[in-house]
């Protein structure tokens, strides 16, 4: 990599934009940014790196663990 710090919550306004200028839904794009913010809080909760050039799978099994065993549904 280029030693860039591609954060991943600036990578998320990108995405969206990008969405939007593929004609995604405005529900579509609400969708994924919310989804992806998740992923952003539970690592910043946790102190795991928001770098995507950090982000190792590791910390995306937390993820899936914290969401399996904590989050409820409504």
């Amino acid at each position: 990599m280029t030693g860039i710090n591609y954060s991943l919550a600036r990578l998320i306004e990108s995405y969206a934009f990008c969405l939007s200028t593929e004609g995604k839904s405005t529900k579509t794009i609400k969708w994924y940014t919310t989804n992806l913010k998740r992923f952003a809080q539970f690592l910043s909760n946790n102190q795991l790196p928001d770098s995507v050039t950090e982000i190792t799978k590791e910390e995306a099994r937390q993820f899936i663990s914290h969401l399996q065993t904590e989050v409820t549904r409504c």
